[in-house]
């Protein structure tokens, strides 16, 4: 009985493990779908990104000067939208710093081909949120999934 219940625990951990390394590779992904997609457009800065995954998708939080998210925008085809005043339920714009009025809003969704990567994953959906007083960029994606 005891050894059953140390086995359950070791179970335990090592599901908690995969877990974690699975969710670690999966930002991952995400990091890399996002990087591939900013040099898609053009735009060889090469910024540092933070990214949190969701289940659909996921958002990083990156620095891009003004120049760069007009190329980003015109090449990919998004549309500005207005962010005050929205509510979101996640991604950018529950982040403080892209919900308030100073923030500017640009989407564009059903994977036209700028949103096919060369790995041959597809974004369903993409925002950026833009902030250009501090040059703080936040892109959202969802992905087309099988």
């Amino acid at each position: 009985m005891r050894l059953t219940g140390v086995l359950l625990v070791f179970m335990g951990l090592l599901a908690a493990c995969g877990s974690e390394t699975a969710q670690n590779a999966a930002q991952a992904g995400l990091e890399v779908d996002i990087r591939d997609s900013i040099a898609a457009q053009g735009i060889t800065s090469a910024p540092a990104l933070n990214c949190t995954e969701s289940d659909t998708g996921g958002y990083c939080v990156t620095t891009l000067t003004p120049g760069e998210v007009d190329q980003f925008v015109r090449n990919i085809g998004m549309n500005a939208f207005v962010v005050a005043g929205m509510s979101f339920m996640e991604g950018c714009g529950l982040l403080s710093e892209f919900s308030d009025v100073s923030a500017a809003g640009y989407n564009v969704a059903g994977s036209p081909p700028p949103l096919t990567l060369a790995n041959g994953n597809r974004f369903s959906s993409i925002t950026l949120f833009y902030r250009e007083d501090t040059q703080a960029a936040c892109i959202e994606v969802s992905y087309v999934r099988p």
